[in-house]
């Protein structure tokens, strides 16, 4: 049995302009496929579709007027037979706060429309479009992927509002691939897990918090690469017995409840007025004796220096949110946050 072939067919990637959206369009693109980037990112997503040779939409997922002029842009191109949705949001709040104040209801409407109604207003109106194309030999007319994450499943502190929608997104897969079957439409959910994107900024200070945060993926030990991703959003599209199905790419992670708890290098284990006692976990920090530890606020380098002692030390400051910098003769500067165990 062939793979589904897209060549010369169109594809719509919902944002598209960057991330895991540019990898998918880029590796439809590599596959004969003519892609719409429908995405917010005028200048990016412009880009794109000219390095890719396809078109580019503005596009708000929500709105019911642009996703029809995404549909439309792609029937211009060939027949429908592709859609990834991989535009989204994060909005991170607590449902109360630490000043017992709950999260503003226009924060969790805001992520429920964008990633799950514009999810399903980009599905509902790309299906309809595919169910008038002509079939293939084995009578499939398109293929739908959308993208969820593993918060889906593990949602963690201040994540409400996204697990929510990516929730939503994993539990109407199946029932929308059961309407979808009557007309030949492929409906399948890839879920991602710590995925190096531009949301983490670069730079120095970039490189070092993504490295701290791939400690905790099971194996390979990194976040994963947008391509990655498109690798399996592509073997969704093209394999034509994958149907129904919410697939993981996370590298085997399971989430605790705060990104870190379980694998941080330092932990803040308690406060005695403005004092932080502060537990390093790293054997290169415990064993740092000869050398000098600095507390930092946010990414600058400031605040005070001092010997540590065994395992353990205690910082003069007011607040939390700080990094350590660990300087030792035999491993070198080491820096990496400090995990608020106090909550």
């Amino acid at each position: 049995m062939p793979r589904m072939s897209v060549d010369g067919a169109a594809a719509i990637v919902t944002g598209g302009a960057s991330g895991i959206g540019e990898a998918c369009a880029r590796q439809l693109a590599e596959l004969g496929a003519q892609v719409v980037i429908a995405d917010l990112q005028e200048d990016r997503g412009q880009e794109v579709a000219s390095e890719i040779k396809g078109a580019f939409v503005r596009c708000d997922v929500s709105s019911e007027a642009d996703g029809a002029a995404a549909v439309e842009a792609a029937g211009r191109l060939g027949p429908l037979r592709v859609l990834v949705n991989s535009a989204g949001i994060g909005r991170a709040a607590r449902t109360v706060d630490k000043n017992n104040l709950p999260m503003d209801q226009a924060t969790f409407e805001l992520v429920v429309r964008v990633n799950l109604l514009g999810t399903f207003n980009m599905l509902r109106q790309a299906a309809a479009a595919m169910a008038k194309t002509d079939p293939l030999a084995d009578g499939a007319r398109g293929v739908i992927v959308n993208m969820a994450s593993v918060a889906a499943f593990e949602g963690q502190t201040g994540q409400a509002a996204y697990s929510a929608s990516k929730g939503g997104i994993v539990g109407m897969t199946l029932p929308i691939a059961r309407d979808l079957s009557a007309v030949g439409v492929r409906v399948n959910t890839v879920a991602p897990g710590l995925i190096d994107t531009p949301i983490y900024g670069s730079g120095e200070a970039s490189e070092q918090f993504k490295a701290h945060l791939g400690a905790s993926v099971l194996f390979p030990k990194r976040l994963g690469a947008a391509e990655e991703l498109a690798f399996m959003v592509i073997e969704c599209v093209t394999n034509p017995y994958i149907n129904g199905e919410t697939i993981r790419v996370d590298g085997g992670i399971r989430l605790p409840p705060k990104l870190g708890a379980a694998v941080s290098d330092a932990v803040l284990t308690e406060r005695r007025g403005a004092v932080l006692l502060i537990t390093l976990n790293r054997p290169e920090a415990r064993n740092a004796i000869n050398g000098a530890v600095s507390l930092s606020h946010g990414w600058a380098a400031q605040g005070r220096r001092l010997k540590p002692s065994p395992g353990r030390v205690d910082l003069g400051v007011p607040d939390a949110g700080y990094r350590l910098a660990v300087e030792d003769t035999v491993h070198g500067r080491i820096a990496f946050p400090v995990h608020d165990a106090l909550g």
